[in-house]
């Protein structure tokens, strides 16, 4: 458990130091992909590197159970020390049914870890039942709401569900891009994790069964298997008649993690038995590993030249309100490292320019955020950067004045208004020269009469 933990605690800190990108898909060239719906997606940086139909609906089975599970950690706060008494008629609900079963006996007492572990490891329908009523206060209905609310905050507009378990249900299904929130959501708790990892367990002994081990359905994690792959770390099957076999998975190698999910891929090929999900998974991840990697596509402090939405060049800014300087150059805010395939290189990049204003006023200060660009890559934005001034401009208040006039006499209300003021500098003239004229006649009259 406590390596699981660091394992996503790492994650964590290579989410946070690289920036969040948009969905950029690639196609591989030497296999096809014949899962009806299909994603693989880079967990450090959510770079979509592969995309089939990820919003079409497909009927999961039991990676379903990733929500239940998800849904009971959230409402048991001690799944060590949490225990259940398994009511017979739980187990009753399965007769007839064909359900993967763990086997427990009516009465037995068992650890919400140990349900979670035949839940996930072995996708016990029996298990997520008996969850489902113990957290949904004997209601397993009411803990399905609690499933749908769930799906809500994570945004999985394309998932429904009416059983807390992996069997067909016709109004019981999702999408490859809502079970990629879900394995989002459901692996960062450590405990889910932890479990998903496991190849095998030792389940408890009851009436029925003496202590005995319980072997992963996820092929990838186990050794022994032919489907072993030495990257995988976790992950979750699913398979229905309807839906075919399904998978949701996840590997790392040299730092560098992946979420791969494969639904609705087919039983057989041509007329043998294969298990195509896992076949896929190992051969998309190696097709990731193998053609991609972080690559630093600009510094922090390194000049930045592009285009603007005209298709304009763009490497500074004009300035105004500012003696001593009218054009400063545009700069990297920080570093940003991109997903990019192998043979790709900086001169491919193109920077899409997005300013706040056309000119800037001063003062600015150096390093003052003055806009953003777009990180292109083949037509896909694989990063942002702001753009910050490279030095400072000091502020003119004798060119603000200046300006202020300017924008005076450029209005046709300020013109009307200098119309108007000089019609009344006008008129008041006149009015002072009139009356002088009187003022004078008057004084000239009195020293008539003087005399």
């Amino acid at each position: 458990m406590r390596k699981s933990a660091l394992f996503l605690s790492l994650l964590l800190i290579l989410t946070a130091l690289f920036p969040c990108l948009s969905a950029s898909a690639f196609t591989p060239s030497d296999f096809e992909v014949t899962a009806s719906s299909a994603m693989l997606v880079n967990i450090d940086s959510g770079d979509v590197v592969y995309s089939k139909n990820t919003d079409s609906r497909q009927y999961v089975g039991a990676i379903s159970n990733l929500m239940t599970a998800l849904v009971v950690c959230d409402n048991v706060a001690d799944i060590d020390n949490t225990f259940i008494t398994i009511d017979k008629k739980l187990l009753d609900h399965f007769l007839g049914s064909g359900a993967a079963m763990s086997h427990f006996s009516a009465g037995q007492s068992c650890s919400v870890r140990m349900l979670l572990q035949f839940l996930l490891v072995s996708s016990g329908s029996d298990a997520a039942l008996i969850l489902a009523d113990y957290v949904g206060g004997g209601d397993y209905l009411a803990f399905v709401d609690m499933m749908n609310d769930k799906a809500d905050k994570l945004g999985m507009d394309g998932t429904n569900y009416v059983v807390p378990y992996g069997l067909y249900e016709d109004e019981q299904y999702s999408t490859a891009a809502d079970t990629y929130k879900l394995m989002t959501a459901a692996f960062k708790n450590d405990d889910i994790l932890s479990i998903c990892s496991m190849s095998r367990f030792t389940a408890d002994a009851n009436e029925i069964y003496s202590a005995r081990a319980v072997v992963t359905t996820n092929y990838l994690v186990n050794k022994v298997s032919n489907y072993y792959y030495r990257y995988a770390v976790a992950g979750k099957t699913g398979y229905t008649d309807a839906g075919g076999m399904c998978i949701a998975s996840m590997a790392s190698k040299d730092g560098v993690s992946y979420y791969c999910i494969l639904l609705g891929c087919p039983k057989t090929v041509n007329g043998e038995s294969v298990r195509v999900d896992m076949t896929e998974s190992i051969k998309l991840y190696k097709w990731a590993f193998s053609s991609f990697s972080f690559k630093t596509v600009t510094e922090k402090g390194e000049p930045i030249v592009g285009i603007d939405a005209d298709g304009n060049t763009v490497g500074g800014v004009n300035v105004d309100l500012s003696w001593q300087t009218d054009y400063l150059q545009l700069y990297a805010a920080n570093t940003v490292v991109a997903l990019m395939p192998n043979d790709a290189d900086r001169t491919s990049v193109i920077f899409e320019i997005d300013l706040q204003h056309d000119v800037y006023d001063a003062p600015i200060k150096s390093g003052d955020l003055l806009g953003t660009a777009s990180i292109v890559y083949g037509g896909e934005k694989i990063g942002e950067v702001g753009l910050v001034a490279a030095d400072s401009a000091d502020y003119s208040f004798t060119l603000h004045v200046i300006r202020g006039i300017k924008w005076m006499c450029s209005t046709v209300i300020a013109r009307l208004l200098l119309i108007v003021l000089a019609l009344g500098i006008i008129l008041g003239i006149i009015f002072i020269i009139i009356s002088n004229r009187r003022r004078k006649r008057r004084n000239r009259l009195r020293m008539y009469k003087r005399l």
